[in-house]
This record gives structure tokens, C-alpha cells and sequence, in this order.
């Protein structure tokens, strides 16, 4: 399976974690379009791109991650794309809110290397059976 046809939307408000997260997926063939912020991410998404995986960080000032997988889901934005949540919030119900807000899955920040993050999306668009 290639990754090389797959888009991925990187939604972080830390440009250092940002970079480094495009820098990863890059080198696994993914083309990488990163936001800086949740505004930034909608905006990208209202003007129509329809990525495979959403990667969003929940805290980031002006639009938290879950008001933007909310207003996502609601317009109806990139409705076949897989929502991933890369947060350093890590309660049950932080994980219970982004289940409730239609996340596909959920990844704690501070117990994964980049390299980590990028092996769990692969690994969850190959389960998901995601060409």
C-alpha cells in the first residue's frame, strides 16, 4: 500500500511540532498540508480540500480541536476523511467528547514519538481498509 495518494491535514497551534509532524509524514509519501490552529484548518477545509486523515491537537487558542471536529462534522466538511485526535489530553473523557464528536481514533501526545504518530496513522488506514 503507498501513502503517496493520501493527504494528510496537520492541525497543531506549536509551529515546532508542526514542522516536525510534516517533516515525518513526508517521508512515509503522505502529501502533508499543515494548519497552524483550528481557524486556519476550517478555513483550508471550507475552501475544499478533502483529506484521508485529519490529525488535530485539541488545546489552541481562538477554536479548540473538538469545536473544530464539531463544526467539520456538522458542515459536512471532508466527510470521508478520518479524524485522529493528537492531544496531550488524555482523560477518558476527553476520549469519550471526541468519540461523542465523531473522532476515529484518539492519540496521546506525551506517550508517542513522532514516529510513533505517523506508524499508528498508517497502521489505522490499513485497518480501516483506507487505499
Amino acid at each position: 500500500m503507498t501513502n503517496k495518494n493520501k493527504t494528510i491535514l496537520i492541525v497543531d497551534d506549536d509551529k515546532f511540532l508542526l514542522d516536525m509532524y510534516v517533516v515525518k509524514f513526508k517521508e512515509k509519501g503522505f502529501h502533508v498540508v499543515p494548519a497552524l490552529g483550528s481557524v486556519e484548518a476550517l478555513d483550508t477545509l471550507q475552501e475544499g480540500l478533502d483529506p484521508t486523515v485529519v490529525l488535530l491537537d485539541l488545546v489552541m487558542p481562538e477554536m479548540d480541536g473538538f469545536e473544530l471536529l464539531q463544526k467539520a462534522k456538522e458542515e459536512k466538511l471532508a466527510p470521508d476523511a478520518k479524524y485522529i485526535i493528537l492531544s496531550n489530553l488524555g482523560q477518558d473523557s476527553d476520549k469519550e467528547k471526541g468519540e461523542q464528536l465523531g473522532a476515529d481514533g484518539y492519540l496521546v501526545k506525551a506517550s508517542a514519538t513522532p514516529s510513533e504518530v505517523v506508524a499508528y496513522v498508517v497502521d489505522f488506514l490499513e485497518k480501516a481498509g483506507v487505499e
